[in-house]
């Protein structure tokens, strides 16, 4: 019980949901991905501290993982995107598809970063 209060104290205090956007969110993702591997096992945080926490470093984990390979298609767009900006003949519409895709990996970003918050500090809160 501890653990699940901790949680929700941390949402309250952070003003995070680490449950992400809609279906982003690593908890969501992981717990999908444990379901189908262990055909309905989706528990991630476990009902002891140490699974808990565990879980938590998992999830940090995988937050790290993603924000890493986000931000590497960040430079790879903003790249493709300067070299269309030079390019007189480039499809216009297609450029601003690139810049809208630009602009959600950048808010995939920003939920990994509020993710790796609430994370961290729930685990510092769990000691």
């Amino acid at each position: 019980m501890r653990i699940k209060q901790a949680f929700f104290d941390m949402m309250e205090k952070t003003g995070i949901s680490p449950f992400g956007d809609g279906l982003r969110g690593t908890l969501r993702a992981i717990s999908m991905e444990q379901d189908f591997a262990t055909f309905g096992d989706d528990y991630v945080i476990g009902s002891t501290t140490a699974s808990a926490v565990a879980g938590f470093i998992k999830i940090l984990n995988r937050v790290a993982e993603l924000t890493k390979e986000t931000e590497e298609k960040i430079r790879e767009l903003k790249e493709q995107i300067k070299e269309a900006d030079d390019d007189r003949a480039f499809d216009a519409k297609r450029l601003q598809r690139m810049k809208n895709d630009l602009n959600m990996l950048k808010y995939d970003i920003e939920l990994l970063n509020q993710e790796g918050v609430f994370y961290r500090a729930l685990l510092k809160e769990l000691g």
